[in-house]
């Protein structure tokens, strides 16, 4: 996550994928390792 986050937020960024796009994935990827944290 402390890797693949700031890559995404970045894409946002420059341009490369939309900004709630960018937001939506990081959401899904601390919501997908929470669950596997349990």
């Amino acid at each position: 996550l402390k890797e693949a986050e700031p890559v995404i937020m970045r894409a946002s960024q420059k341009g490369v994928i939309h900004p709630n796009a960018a937001s939506r994935e990081g959401s899904r990827l601390i919501k997908r390792l929470t669950t596997l944290a349990k």
